[in-house]
């Protein structure tokens, strides 16, 4: 074992950062001292559920956290909650609204062929 195993191992004590929590809205700090994803925690089904931030972690490490932070389940989470909280902004809103508007834009150049003619 390395200096720097042994270090970490035995002497080092990791803590909550609270700035943590400003950078990722998405992290909380549970009353048993665990981190865990908030928006994986209200969307389960979508999330990885043998992540650590799903069920708690004491992993108190930056790198861990940016890690989740840009997981596949863990950006499937964001835009159900995106979408759980704004329905317009859902991928089939969006869509619609953009069809309807190209929509619109041929429409328009049709009758106005028509009219030059």
């Amino acid at each position: 074992m390395s200096a720097k195993e042994k270090y970490e191992a035995e002497r080092r004590r990791r803590l909550f950062i609270p700035s943590w929590s400003q950078q990722f809205t998405w992290l909380k700090l549970s009353d048993g001292g665990e981190m865990f994803c908030n928006v994986c925690r209200q969307f389960p089904a979508k999330a990885d559920r043998a992540g650590a931030f799903l069920k708690g972690t004491q992993n108190f490490r930056k790198h861990a956290i940016d890690a989740h932070d840009k997981s596949r389940n863990h950006l499937v989470c964001m835009v159900a909650k995106r979408v759980a909280d704004n329905p317009a902004a859902g991928p089939l809103n969006v869509w619609a609204r953009r069809a309807t508007a190209e929509r619109q834009q041929q429409v328009t150049k049709l009758i106005n062929a028509a009219l030059i003619s």
